[in-house]
């Protein structure tokens, strides 16, 4: 961040935001190094999350991608359909905690990688999961 402008970078992937766009390009370009750079026009879409602007100044950030992606790992684990119910998040009513005694396991499955799913989703595009997900974690 200098002089008005963000300079996001992702390894390879690049989000500039200001009023001297151009000016930045240029200077990247004509550079000893010659920087080698490619203008995907406006920002729609970056590290798989899509990118909505709305009114305001305000934008709408979702992963559909991720989301089919880990319902998907869930139902192979499992071997059956994962019912999804969409309903409000509650902040943590009541807390879960571990049952020690508790049943064994209906399915054994690889829960740490669907938690490391949920976890990047969570803190990339949808930090109203933050509460359910610490609580499965």
């Amino acid at each position: 961040m200098k002089n008005g402008m963000i300079l996001l970078v992702y390894v390879d992937d690049y989000i500039i935001i200001g009023d001297r766009i151009d000016y930045l390009i240029h200077s990247l370009q004509h550079r000893e190094e010659q920087y080698i750079l490619t203008e995907e026009g406006t920002l729609d879409k970056f590290l798989g999350i899509n990118i909505n602007k709305l009114n305001n100044n305000r934008f709408k950030l979702s992963q559909p991608f991720l989301i089919e992606r880990i319902i998907n790992f869930v139902e192979s684990e499992c071997k059956t359909d994962v019912n999804i119910k969409t309903m409000p998040n509650p902040v943590g009513k009541p807390l879960l905690h571990k049952d020690l005694e508790g049943k064994e396991r209906k399915y054994q499955w690889n829960y740490t990688t669907a938690m490391g799913m949920t976890g990047y989703l969570q803190q990339s595009s949808h930090p109203d999961i933050l509460m359910p997900n610490h609580q499965c974690a």
